[in-house]
């Protein structure tokens, strides 16, 4: 087990070796175009600046952890993180002390926003924080294997080595990197039990929620509780079951989760087409986003980080039932979110929420907020 490791490190001295490091993030794919526009006084906040703070206080934290030289490239401008914490703490300055109108006079002084002008536009769902039952020992019930992050699982942020903004995950064998187990192989084969450590105990059908979601909370049979947020995949890509499960099926949680519990020879199988095995840690309290601080309910997004810079400010607006309209911060990311018109927003755990997360799809507009340059 360690030598595997110690390959592994050797794997990526290797890459470093080969590779100057680079220190900008950069949308390289030119289908991806955005439209500088300007602050409107059409523009509203449905929260009413709920929540907002402390959620750009989160991102600032996040880029506060970076080093300071540092940049992002966006639309063909860059912007160091140093220049993002000074703008984005003057946002939170501007919202604190004006109401919405005055903000908004005061922030396009400051800001300017980038649109997404695609030719469809952006598409809006939601994810939340289940709950679930569970124990530290397995049972005929709690019979799945929750595990963290596996000794030999190797991975390498390609943008420290060549720009692209990239992580490869897999395992060493015989020298050589190759892709970690699918979910398939995972179940089947047991190939876990000697390679992590276990956190706990939760059943098949609720494992698979959880993975799906990202984040969740175990309630123990001692009725301690445990939050779990993702810590990485086995870097398969997401594959929907939702063809293979027979029609009649309710489309929900608790449809879902019966039809699999009543059917756990067919759920098997149904489970394992999706390739993709999530791998868990714990967290203090509530769930994590993908730049390591917590989500804020209603205003945390998950983006493709290929094309949106984890941490950045945003302003969503859709249309539909209860539509959008409000600041929003890029937070965290999703394995079937692809592309320039897709985003998740984090919804909460809370019944209500969580109910409607289940049943949000919105299509509508996304703008990016960025500082003024020279400014």
């Amino acid at each position: 087990m360690k030598k595997n490791v110690r390959t592994g490190l050797s794997f990526l001295i290797l890459i470093q070796c080969f590779f100057v490091p680079l220190k900008s993030f950069c949308i390289e794919d030119e289908n991806y175009e955005f439209i500088k526009t300007e602050f409107s006084k059409e523009m509203s906040d449905d929260l009413g600046y709920s929540g907002l703070k402390p959620a750009v206080e989160r991102s600032i934290s996040y880029f506060r952890k970076q080093p300071p030289e540092n940049e992002i490239v966006f639309n063909g401008v860059s912007y160091t993180y140093s220049r993002l914490i000074s703008s984005y703490s003057l946002f939170l300055d501007i919202i604190e002390k004006n109401d919405f109108k005055n903000a908004v006079k005061k922030l396009a002084g400051n800001f300017y926003l980038y649109r997404y002008s695609g030719s469809n536009q952006v598409l809006f769902t939601a994810y939340y924080t289940i709950t679930v039952a569970g124990s530290l020992r397995q049972t005929s019930f709690y019979n799945t294997a929750v595990y963290s992050r596996p000794y030999d699982l190797v991975s390498a942020d390609l943008n420290v080595f060549i720009g692209l903004n990239r992580t490869i995950t897999g395992k060493i064998s015989n020298g050589a990197l190759v892709p970690y187990d699918t979910r398939e192989k995972i179940v089947t084969e047991d190939t876990l039990h000697d390679r992590g450590d276990i956190i706990c105990f939760v059943n098949k059908a609720d494992l698979f929620f959880l993975q799906i979601e990202g984040s969740g909370t175990v309630i123990l049979d001692n009725n301690e509780m445990l939050h779990l947020t993702a810590d990485i995949s086995n870097g398969h890509g997401f594959v929907s079951v939702d063809k293979y499960i027979p029609q009649k099926v309710l489309r929900n949680s608790a449809g879902l989760k019966k039809y699999f519990l009543d059917n756990p020879g067919e759920a098997e199988g149904i489970m394992n087409r999706n390739p993709r095995y999530v791998f868990f840690k714990i967290t203090d309290s509530g769930s994590e986003g993908n730049i390591g601080e917590l989500l804020t309910a209603g205003r945390s997004l998950a983006a493709d980080n290929s094309v949106y810079p984890k941490g950045l400010i945003a302003y969503v607006k859709t249309s539909g039932v209860d539509p959008l309209m409000r600041f929003a911060v890029i937070q965290d990311t999703g394995s079937a979110i692809s592309g320039a018109g897709r985003f998740d927003v984090f919804f909460g755990n809370s019944e209500a929420e969580i109910k409607k997360a289940e049943n949000f799809k919105q299509y509508g507009d996304i703008y990016i907020i960025l500082p003024v340059k020279n400014r």
